[in-house]
């Protein structure tokens, strides 16, 4: 279980990362959210 969350956290400062240097990725990364939201998906899939 560790590696995991040593792995999540590794993600979301990717995440965080490409939203600032990367033109359209949050625009694009909250839609995907919304929709693993709406299809009831973990955010870990």
């Amino acid at each position: 279980m560790e590696n995991n969350n040593i792995q999540n956290t590794d993600v979301v400062t990717l995440v965080s990362k490409a939203c600032a240097e990367v033109q359209g990725f949050e625009e694009m990364f909250r839609r995907l959210e919304r929709r693993m939201n709406t299809q009831r998906r973990s955010t870990s899939t």
